[in-house]
């Protein structure tokens, strides 16, 4: 079998498959030319180049059309590699000056499948099209203000949890300035929002929604009320918290972990 078939076919066998629904960004297609030629030791040298160049008895050369397409799955982009034609052997150009006309074998072979080569994939920092913002050197996260987002504690965890996340949990004092009060800002807020912080039930000890004990806390003033139903945590407008009925309606912000 001729080499220069068996290095087309590697290339065109290489795909990329998912089941899973992406977002495409097609770029302009274009043409390589993979030129051969064998060297003094008698072996085939291989080039890639973006112009035809001069076939002579010793040379060969394929034409793929080749494009370049980034596409979002999820959480990763990937940019890659699309090449629908390649035709081998070589189509002979007779208007380069000193071309010769390649051995031609008694058969033209044309491969037109869809191949598809990943060359680099990163994760998204955010879901994309989610309206998640990311807050540099934190996650990212997500407010839901409205009278019609408001939801019951539990409810609004599990609203989080589908998306990958978490109801928020202000944990540190940086946190609480440089993520909680700018994202509450942004937005208008028509009740107090849901916090990822709550006490078990039968225990005696606040946890973070990690399953952490919350010990640097800083609650409204009078906060939080001993031997009382209100076993979940709300915010205000200075992050700082205060216990609710867990069964009652508010706004929440979701955080997801990146």
């Amino acid at each position: 079998m001729d080499l220069h078939f068996v290095l087309l076919s590697v290339i065109l066998a290489v795909s990329l498959a998912s089941t899973e629904r992406c977002a495409s960004s097609p770029g302009s297609w274009m043409d390589l030319y993979l030129h051969s030629q064998k060297n003094a030791s008698g072996h085939w040298v291989i080039t890639v180049n973006t112009q035809r160049s001069i076939v002579t008895e010793n040379q060969r050369e394929f034409i793929m059309n080749v494009q370049q397409e980034t596409r979002i799955c999820g959480n990763n982009e990937i940019k890659q590699l699309n090449s629908m034609t390649a035709v081998y052997p070589p189509l002979h150009d007779s208007s380069i000056s000193g071309a010769m006309e390649p051995a031609t074998p008694s058969t033209t072979t044309m491969i037109t499948p869809t191949a598809t080569i990943t060359t680099t994939t990163r994760p998204m920092p955010c879901p994309h099209n989610s309206g998640y913002q990311l807050f540099p050197g934190y996650n990212c996260y997500k407010a839901f203000p409205s009278d019609g987002e408001r939801k019951n504690w539990s409810d609004a965890r599990e609203r989080c949890r589908k998306d990958g996340g978490d109801l928020m949990a202000i944990e540190t004092s940086r946190e609480r300035k440089d993520v909680f009060i700018p994202l509450y800002e942004s937005v208008n807020f028509l009740s107090s929002p849901w916090m990822g912080v709550y006490m078990p039930q039968g225990q005696d000890i606040w946890l973070s929604v990690r399953g952490e004990a919350v010990v640097s806390i800083r609650w409204w003033p009078g906060e939080p009320e001993k031997n009382t139903a209100r076993k979940c945590a709300i915010a205000n407008a200075n992050g700082k918290l205060g216990n609710w009925e867990c069964a009652s309606r508010q706004a929440f912000i979701c955080e997801i972990i990146v």
